[in-house]
């Protein structure tokens, strides 16, 4: 179950990375004014903030949801939206859509920041849950690193547009470790005592 998990947690994290570092120049496409970095800075930290104010409130349905469905198909389902979100600010949406695209971040963040590592202390033996955790955390680590590398390596190949080709592979990958938590959801369905 844990190799599962960390490839599922890997392709997740990339997708955010992509989407806190290229966020800002992806809206400043968009814009009319054509890269107007002031503005789309502070959309972007007012659309951050929904997305952490509604994946927080989101995350206390969580625990109700997996005794309903199981942790697979929540988590994901979960992380479909915010795949299908990540992907959608290629497309440059505006007002309103704007703020649906990032709300919809906010239902894969309310997975992605408890069922993986509530999933990981449920199996660990006992006494080894904190242990299990900090090593667990090398998902979110190694996909910034690899993340940060590949992008450095691509951007000069790419478009003079090329944040929206960053969102959609961010997009594409958290998709499918949305995909792969559902294919695989039985070997995710573990019971989570403590929630």
């Amino acid at each position: 179950m844990l190799p599962l998990l960390f490839v599922i947690q890997f392709l997740s994290w990339s997708a955010m990375f992509c989407l806190w570092v290229y966020a800002v120049p992806t809206v400043a496409e968009g814009s009319e004014a054509g890269a107007n970095y002031l503005s789309a800075a502070t959309t972007v930290a007012i659309c951050f903030s929904l997305y952490a104010l509604f994946g927080t409130i989101l995350s206390f349905a969580v625990p109700g949801l997996i005794r309903r469905f199981d942790a697979g198909r929540v988590h994901g389902c979960a992380l479909l939206a915010g795949g299908g979100a990540i992907a959608a600010l290629g497309l440059h949406p505006a007002g309103l859509m704007l703020l649906l695209t990032f709300a919809s971040v906010g239902i894969a963040w309310a997975s992605l920041s408890s069922i993986p590592y509530a999933l990981v202390s449920a199996t660990a033996p006992e006494g080894q849950g904190a242990r299990r955790v900090r090593l667990f955390a090398f998902s979110t680590v190694l996909p910034q690193v690899a993340t940060t590398l590949i992008l450095a390596m691509l951007a000069p190949a790419l478009s003079d547009r090329h944040a929206s080709l960053v969102m959609f592979a961010g997009g594409a990958a958290m998709a499918l470790a949305g995909v792969i938590a559902l294919l695989f959801h039985r070997r995710l369905a573990i019971d989570i005592p403590d929630w």
